[in-house]
C-alpha cells in the first residue's frame, strides 16, 4: 500500500522501472511462498501429523466409497482405526471398543432404506455422553428422483432440502439475467415487426391482433400468454370439432393441416414470429427463454401425479422437447419424460445449446436433430 501511495502521489523520486520490478518480484515471492507453504502442509498431512483417528460405523455403497476416499488420500490426515457393522456387532460391544481406543471422531454411514434407525439413535446418545464428535452422511439422495440435497433451515431448525432440479444460485441468477437481456432485445424486434404483422393479420381475417390465453407456470401459477394471432378468431370454439383428428396421445392437441390456421398464420408460424410477444412474459418472469412447454389449465386438471414434475420450473419459449422430438413424439408421457430429462440435467450450458438449436431450426425450418 505504501508503495502504491508513493507511486500515485509522486512524493518520491523513483523511476517507473523500479516500481515495475518491485511489483513483479513481490508477486513472484508471494506466489512462491504460498506454494511452499501448501507443499509443506501437504507433507505434514501425509506423515499423519494431523492424526485424526476415526471410528467408522455403517455399511453400504456410500460407506465403502468414503472409506476408500479416506484411505486413498493420506493428505487429509484422517486415519480409520476402527470399523463396525451395526447389523453384526452389538451396540454395547461398539461402545466398549470405542471407549478402549483413542478416537477423535465417529463417522456414521448407512443406507436410508434399512430399518436400524432406532439402534443408531441409541448408539448416538451413548457416544454423545462420551463427548465424541459424530459425522452423519446424509442419505436422502438415495431417493433417485431428486436432483440433490442441501442443508437448510426450517424457521430456526436445521433440515435437509431435497431439490428436484439444480439449485445453484449463481446459475439461476445468470439464467434470469440472460432472460431479461434477450427478452429486452426480443421486445425491440417485436416493436419493429409489429406494424407489418398486425396489418397482415387484420387484412386477412377479422379479430384481434394478439391471441391471449391462460397458461400454467411454475408451481401451478396461472398467467396469460401472448402471441400474434395465427388462427381464425373463433379457433377455440372450433377445437372440439377437430378433437378426433388430434395426432397426440394424451393431454396435448395438434391437427395436421389445421384448417383454422390462416395464410398469414402459416408464414409467421414457420419462422416462429407468432411467438415474439411472449418475450413480454419472459421479461415479467412468468416464463424463461428455455424451459418446459407451458400447459393450459385444462391440461393440468387432467394430470396424473408424475405429470406435475414438468411445472416445477418455469415454462419456456423453447425447450428440449421442441428441438429434439417435437414432430416425432406424439405420446404425452414421452413429452413429459423429455421435460423431466431437461429439469434433472439443467445447467446454463444445456440452455445455450437449446437456444442455438432453436435459432437453427427457426432459420432453416424443417431441419431436425439432437442437442
Amino acid at each position: 500500500y505504501a508503495t502504491a501511495v508513493l507511486y500515485l502521489s509522486k512524493t518520491a523520486d523513483f523511476s517507473r522501472l523500479l516500481f515495475g520490478v518491485f511489483f513483479a518480484l513481490a508477486f513472484g515471492l508471494v506466489l512462491l511462498g504460498k506454494i511452499l507453504v501448501k507443499r509443506l502442509f501437504d507433507h505434514y498431512l501425509r506423515r499423519g501429523r494431523m492424526n485424526i483417528r476415526v471410528a467408522m460405523i455403517g455399511f453400504g455403497s456410500k460407506y465403502d466409497a468414503v472409506r476408500t476416499e479416506i484411505r486413498d488420500r493420506p493428505q487429509w490426515g484422517v486415519a480409520i482405526v476402527r470399523e463396525f457393522d451395526p447389523r453384526e456387532v452389538e451396540l454395547a460391544e461398539i461402545v466398549r471398543d470405542i471407549r478402549a481406543s483413542i478416537i477423535d471422531e465417529v463417522y456414521i454411514l448407512y443406507p436410508r432404506r434399512t430399518a436400524i434407525h432406532e439402534r443408531i439413535d441409541e448408539l448416538v446418545s451413548v457416544l454423545e455422553q462420551l463427548g465424541l464428535p459424530i459425522r452423519f452422511a446424509l442419505t436422502f439422495d438415495e431417493l433417485d428422483s431428486y436432483y440433490s440435497q442441501h442443508v437448510c433451515q426450517l424457521g430456526s431448525e436445521m433440515g435437509v432440502m431435497l431439490a428436484p432440479y439444480n439449485l445453484d444460485p449463481d446459475q439461476l441468477i445468470l439464467k434470469r439475467l440472460v432472460d431479461v437481456a434477450v427478452a429486452s432485445v426480443g421486445l425491440l424486434v417485436t416493436a419493429v415487426i409489429f406494424p407489418i404483422i398486425a396489418l397482415a393479420i387484420k387484412l386477412e381475417s377479422p379479430g384481434p391482433i394478439f391471441f391471449s390465453h391462460a397458461r400454467i407456470g411454475k408451481g401451478g401459477r396461472e398467467f396469460t400468454i401472448h402471441k400474434f394471432r395465427s388462427m381464425e378468431a373463433d379457433a377455440e370454439a372450433k377445437k372440439q370439432q377437430l378433437m378426433e383428428q388430434n395426432i397426440y396421445e394424451g393431454h396435448l392437441f395438434k391437427v395436421e393441416g389445421d384448417p383454422r390456421i390462416t395464410r398469414v398464420g402459416k408464414i409467421i408460424r414457420k419462422y416462429s414470429l407468432d411467438e415474439f410477444p411472449q418475450f413480454w412474459n419472459v421479461l415479467k418472469g412468468d416464463m424463461s427463454l428455455v424451459g418446459t412447454r407451458p400447459p393450459t389449465p385444462e391440461e393440468v386438471d387432467q394430470y396424473d401425479d408424475h405429470h406435475f414434475r414438468r411445472i416445477s420450473v418455469k415454462p419456456g419459449l423453447t425447450g428440449l422437447w421442441q428441438v429434439t422430438a417435437r414432430n416425432q413424439v406424439i405420446d404425452f408421457d414421452a413429452v413429459v419424460a423429455r421435460d423431466v430429462e431437461y429439469i434433472k440435467n439443467w445447467n446454463l450450458l444445456l440452455d445455450f445449446k437449446i437456444i442455438l438449436r432453436t435459432v437453427a431450426i427457426v432459420m432453416f425450418p424443417g431441419r431436425s436433430g439432437g442437442i
